[in-house]
């Protein structure tokens, strides 16, 4: 299985900044590029994990209202 080429339009600037915080790293470039990467895809799946997280304890919220509702009005 054969890759297409990607082409990447990066300004010089940008270019200039990575190359040195590379440098500064002490790893090449593309060392630096793809630790970016993998950092920023696992803080994007942390933050995946952390808002599912946040959406179970909602719905568990709610149905504990809910029951406690229930509850309350059985003993009423």
């Amino acid at each position: 299985m054969t890759t297409a080429p990607v082409s990447l339009s990066l300004d010089v600037d940008l270019l200039a900044r990575l190359r040195d915080q590379a440098k500064c790293a002490g790893v090449s470039l593309s060392a630096y590029v793809n630790g970016e990467l993998a950092r920023r895809e696992q803080a994007r799946t942390a933050m995946t994990y952390f808002r599912v997280s946040e959406r179970i304890a909602h719905r568990e919220q709610l149905d504990v209202d809910r029951l406690t509702e229930e509850l309350v009005g059985d003993h009423a």
